[in-house]
């Protein structure tokens, strides 16, 4: 069977891996990166995560749950997940975990799409439409669809009625910073780090620590000269070896847009797959089933 499955955030790839087994998998993915909001990047030879992508559980069950999600990653993929326990990082937080959980999304792509026989296509999907088999920009032709909640296409042709499912882009932003000195604290993820930043996380790779905070909403328009003057010390700044921001386009529905985009649905044709919460996701879909 000719499945399309849209994007490469990891539940999505996850998805793709488990279906391969024994169908025709293909995934369209816009970006010329993979991951969505998971993306990493390459900077002075060490592959790094760009944004603040850790694993946290938000109770008991989730944590319990992750140990059935490592234990798959391990014998399935052969890749450790890594366990960081850190007293920081839940100052804010209902549950009061000390552990946070991440796995190489890198090396896990990289032995999915290698290891078998899923195709990758780099472009935007323009239309989608139904009738006796699904279409794709009028060209590709699959029996059947799996749409992530966030994905960026809000109009659809399902047995010639039109369906329309709008979204929100919201810019998300990073202040990426590397350096040989770790002057930004003695933590290693913190949710509420500072009045500029919200999420941050320090890792030390090599010789290099590898800096990433998300920048609030209200400071988003700042310049990176203007961010990095505010976050760091002046006695500090000299020390930086490279800085940027990292942007990233989500495409939010909230509750009634995702109503709209379910409309879609069809027997055995089209599935709206949730994307949100890595763990719960992970479960909901039995990704762990070989």
């Amino acid at each position: 069977m000719k499945i399309a499955i849209l994007g490469t955030s990891p539940i999505m790839v996850l998805m793709a891996h488990k279906l391969s087994k024994k169908n025709d998998i293909t995934i369209f993915e816009q970006s010329k990166s993979d991951g969505g909001a998971w993306s990493w990047g390459n900077y002075f030879g060490i592959n790094i995560n760009t944004k603040t992508n850790v694993v946290l559980p938000a109770d008991t069950k989730q944590e319990n749950l992750l140990k059935r999600i490592i234990k798959f990653f391990l014998s399935e993929f052969k890749i450790k997940a890594k366990v960081t326990k850190d007293s920081h990082f839940y100052q804010d937080r209902i549950y009061k975990t000390k552990k946070l959980y991440e796995f190489d999304l890198k090396d896990l792509y990289k032995k999915i799409f290698l290891n078998s026989k899923i195709k990758i296509k780099r472009k935007k999907i323009n239309t989608i439409t139904l009738k006796r088999k699904i279409t794709i920009n009028k060209n590709y032709e699959f029996d059947k669809l799996y749409v992530p909640f966030f994905f960026g296409i809000n109009k659809f042709n399902i047995y010639g009625k039109k369906i329309k499912t709008n979204y929100k882009i919201i810019t998300s932003k990073h202040l990426f910073i590397t350096c040989k000195n770790n002057f930004f604290g003695n933590f290693y993820y913190n949710e509420n780090y500072n009045s500029l930043l919200n999420r941050a996380q320090v890792q030390k790779r090599g010789n290099i620590f590898f800096f990433r905070g998300r920048i609030k909403k209200e400071y988003k328009k700042y310049s990176l000269k203007k961010l990095i003057k505010l976050n760091i010390k002046r006695k500090f700044i000299n020390r930086i070896i490279f800085a940027k921001i990292i942007k990233y386009n989500h495409y939010f529905r909230n509750d009634d847009q995702l109503k709209q985009l379910k409309k879609i649905i069809t027997k055995n044709k089209i599935f709206v797959v949730d994307t949100r919460e890595f763990v719960m996701s992970f479960l909901k879909y039995k990704l762990y089933l070989r």
